[in-house]
């Protein structure tokens, strides 16, 4: 079965994708850090920034902190895609102004109204 891109560039996307690895490099501008993604239908996804660490967001208890990505983890991670290439035969979907806004450890935690509707 042959890979192709995910979505439309220009597409605004909200998706579960699992972490596969990071790598950066310097620029003028500063540092600049790749991260590849997988998803479900093994499209490959990749997100170049100049932030190394993702701001996480946990809409239970509004905890907000520094985590770096961890290899075979699913993030949800909402977005624009922004092109399509291929590197070494392998097709990317490219995509850019990304926020992690889950992940899958994410619905394990409870707030307090949580508890007491379910109590």
């Amino acid at each position: 079965m042959e890979i192709t891109y995910f979505g439309n560039v220009g597409d605004k996307f909200e998706k579960e994708l699992i972490f596969d690895k990071s790598f950066g490099y310097e620029t003028d501008f500063g540092y600049n850090y790749i991260h590849i993604f997988h998803d479900s239908d093994n499209h490959v996804f990749k997100w170049s920034t100049g932030n190394g660490t993702y701001k996480t967001f946990c809409k239970y208890n509004g905890n907000e902190g520094h985590s770096e990505f961890e290899t075979g983890k699913k993030y949800l991670i909402k977005g624009s895609i922004k092109s399509h290439s291929e590197y070494n035969g392998t097709r990317q979907t490219v995509i850019t102004r990304c926020k992690v806004v889950g992940d899958e450890y994410e619905s394990h935690v409870f707030n307090i109204k949580d508890v007491v509707k379910i109590a």
